[in-house]
């Protein structure tokens, strides 16, 4: 796991678009979902998700994050649909 770093942690549905911005971008990315202890029993809402890039992806993958969280996701949800 060295060869790779989290660059995000989020919700399941904004680690879902920050996937796609990404791999549009040809960038690998891996989702690990990830509760802590004492809610993992109650956990289906408030799993959070690590957003996991290649090291060497990682500062051009978090720009792609903030330039989308500067727009606004939405934005980038109804371009990535045309």
């Amino acid at each position: 796991m060295d060869k790779f770093v989290c660059i995000h942690t989020c919700g399941r549905e904004e680690a879902a678009v920050i996937a796609g911005l990404l791999r549009a971008s040809e960038i690998e990315v891996h989702l690990i979902e990830k509760a802590p202890a004492h809610l993992r029993p109650f956990s289906a809402k408030k799993t959070m998700v690590r957003v996991i890039v290649p090291r060497e992806a990682a500062e051009f993958a978090y720009q792609i994050i903030q330039d989308a969280q500067d727009k606004d996701f939405s934005e980038f949800e109804q371009s990535a649909e045309r």
